[in-house]
C-alpha cells in the first residue's frame, strides 16, 4: 500500500530489466507455465528447503518447470530500422498468455519478447509496483508510470465530490520534463512518483490536500507536491503524504495526524499544506497507515517512533493517540540498518538487514485476521514481534496491504497471509517473483521475465483484467499496457 526507499533492490531490478531487453534481442525467452518445485533450476536459486526451515509463513508448493518454444512466425515485411511494432504478439501453444513482441533488432529471428509495454521503439520492463484502494500502478525501466483500475475524475457539478471511472487497461501518466524516477508509492486514494532529483509528483484524490492545496479536489495528471521540498524517500496513506529529506527530517501534509480517529477527524476535518515538519525525530524510512504514521529512526540500535491515532497497538501499550512521535519501547537489532518499513491499514512491518544476504522481519499492530503472519491471535500486538529470518533474498521485505501481506522466498514463490475474503492468500503464479506489492484486497507481482500478475479483488478492474464474473476472487492474470492482438 505504501512504499519506502530501497536502493539495493531497485538496482537489482533495473539490471534485471536491462538484461531482459538486451538478451531478448537475440532469443525470445520462453516463459514457464508454473513455478519451480525445487530450488535447483537453471537460475541457480537458493535451496528452498533451507528457506522453509527459516520462514514463518510457508510458501506455496507449485509444481515443476515447464518450458514452451515459440512457434514459427510467418515472414512479414521488415519495418524501418529501429521501428517497434507496438501491440504485436505471439502465442505459443500451452502458454498462459501471449508474448508481446517488437521487431527492433532486424530479422524475424531477432524478435524481442517485451513483457509489458512496447512503445516509442523501446521495451519498457516493470520494476516496481504500488497498490491502493481499487487501483494499481507501476514504474518501469524507462521511468514510465502506468496505472489501472479506479481513478478519480472531477465531479459532475462544480464543487461536488469527485466521481470515479474504471478501466482494466493501464494508462500512462506523463511527468513534466520526463525525469528519471527512483520510486512510486500509493496511498488509499492517491499515488506519487519520486524523481532521482528528489521531486515528488502526485495524482488522484486531493480533497484533503494530500497532493497540494493549490490543486483541485481531483488531480488527473502528476503534479509537483510539497513545493520546493525534495526528499530521499516518501510514503502515502489515507489522504496523507510524508517524505524524508536529505537531512533526515520528516515532513507530512494532507490529513492531520493529530491523534483523532476517523469519525472525529471527518467531523472536523482539517488538512495541512504546505508540508509540516514532524518534530523531535531524525528518520531513514517512513510508512503511513490509516490516521497514523511510523518512522524508522536514525539510531543505533534500530528503533521506531509512531504518531497519530493507533488503537491497534501501533503506538505501543500505553498510548492510543498522540500528535507527536511515540518511541517504541523496544530495542531493535544492533548493527543492522533498516531495510524497509511497510504499513497496512493497522499493521506495521519493519525489516532489517542483518548482513548483505540476511533479512530479519518484525511486525506489530492489528492481528485479528492474522495479518501479521502468525496465530492464533493475540488480536493486538503492541510492540515489534520477530517474524522470522530469511537468508539470501534481498526481496525479503514484507508487502503490506489493508489487512493482508505477502513476501517472496528465495525461489521466487509468493506467500501471503491475513484476510482471505478476496482469495489473496494462495496465488498460483505463472512466473517466479522478484517484486510484489499489496493493496486493498489485491496483490500484484513482477516475475523474473518482467511479466506483471495481479490477483484477488477485481471489483474496480484493479487487476488489469476485465472484471467479468470474477469480481472478488480472481486468480492471477497478466497485465499488459495494451490489449494483446
Amino acid at each position: 500500500m505504501v512504499r519506502s526507499g530501497r536502493p539495493k533492490r531497485d538496482g537489482v531490478l533495473a539490471l534485471l530489466g536491462s538484461a531482459i531487453c538486451v538478451a531478448a534481442c537475440f532469443t525470445v525467452p520462453p516463459p514457464p507455465t508454473s513455478l519451480p518445485a525445487d530450488a535447483a533450476d537453471a537460475k541457480d536459486v537458493a535451496d528452498q528447503d533451507a528457506v522453509a526451515d527459516a520462514e514463518t509463513v510457508s510458501p506455496n508448493d507449485t509444481g515443476a518447470d515447464a518450458v514452451m518454444d515459440l512457434p514459427e512466425v510467418d515472414a512479414a515485411p521488415p519495418p524501418p530500422e529501429g521501428f517497434c511494432r507496438a501491440g504485436s504478439s505471439l502465442l505459443a501453444e500451452g502458454q498462459p498468455h501471449p508474448v508481446r513482441a517488437c521487431e527492433v533488432c532486424g530479422p524475424k529471428e531477432d524478435w524481442i519478447a517485451c513483457p509489458f509495454d512496447c512503445s516509442d521503439s523501446v521495451c519498457s520492463v516493470p520494476v516496481e509496483l504500488a497498490l491502493g484502494d481499487g487501483f494499481s500502478c507501476l514504474r518501469t525501466t524507462t521511468s514510465a508510470i502506468w496505472c489501472w483500475g479506479e481513478r478519480y475524475v472531477p465531479g459532475s457539478n462544480s464543487g461536488s465530490a469527485p466521481d470515479t471511472q474504471e478501466s482494466y487497461l493501464p494508462r500512462r501518466l506523463t511527468i513534466d520534463g520526463d525525469p528519471s524516477l527512483k520510486s512510486v508509492v500509493a496511498g488509499r486514494r492517491h499515488a506519487c512518483a519520486l524523481t532521482d532529483a528528489g521531486e515528488l509528483w502526485c495524482w488522484g484524490h486531493n480533497v484533503y490536500n494530500s497532493i497540494s492545496s493549490m490543486s483541485p479536489n481531483v488531480v488527473q495528471t502528476p503534479t509537483r507536491a510539497a513545493g520546493d521540498h525534495t526528499f530521499e524517500t516518501a510514503a502515502a496513506g489515507y489522504d496523507v503524504t510524508c517524505g524524508i529529506d536529505a537531512g533526515q527530517n520528516v515532513w507530512c501534509w494532507g490529513q492531520t495526524l493529530d491523534g483523532r480517529n476517523e469519525d472525529d477527524w471527518l467531523a472536523g476535518a482539517t488538512a495541512t499544506n504546505p508540508p509540516t515538519q514532524v518534530p523531535g525525530i531524525s528518520a531513514t524510512h517512513i510508512a503511513v497507515g490509516h490516521f497514523w504514521a511510523c518512522a524508522s529512526l536514525a539510531t543505533e540500535p534500530v528503533t521506531v517512533a509512531c504518531w497519530g491515532h493507533g488503537t491497534s497497538g501501533i503506538l505501543g501499550p500505553t498510548s492510543q493517540a498522540s500528535p507527536s512521535p511515540v518511541v517504541a519501547e523496544w530495542e531493535g537489532p544492533h548493527g543492522a540498518p533498516t531495510y524497509a518499513l511497510r504499513a497496512g491499514a493497522e499493521t506495521v512491518f519493519l525489516t532489517v538487514a542483518r548482513t548483505e544476504t540476511l533479512i530479519e522481519a518484525h511486525g506489530w499492530g492489528d492481528n485479528g485476521l492474522k495479518q501479521l503472519g502468525f496465530g492464533p491471535p493475540p488480536a493486538v500486538v503492541d510492540a515489534p514481534k520477530p517474524l522470522g529470518v530469511t537468508p539470501g533474498n534481498l526481496s525479503g521485505y514484507i508487502a503490506a496491504g489493508q489487512s493482508h501481506a505477502c513476501r517472496i522466498d528465495n525461489a521466487g514463490a509468493v506467500a501471503c497471509w491475513g484476510d482471505d475474503a478476496s482469495c489473496v492468500v494462495n496465488p498460483a503464479l505463472h512466473y517466479p517473483s522478484v517484486h510484489t506489492a499489496s493493496g486493498y484486497g489485491h496483490s500484484c507481482s513482477i516475475g523474473e521475465l518482467g511479466f506483471v500478475e495481479c490477483w484477488g479483488s477485481n471489483d474496480r478492474q484493479q487487476l488489469g483484467t476485465p472484471s467479468g464474473q470474477q469480481t472478488w476472487c480472481a486468480p492471477p492474470g497478466i497485465v499488459s499496457a495494451a490489449p494483446f492482438q
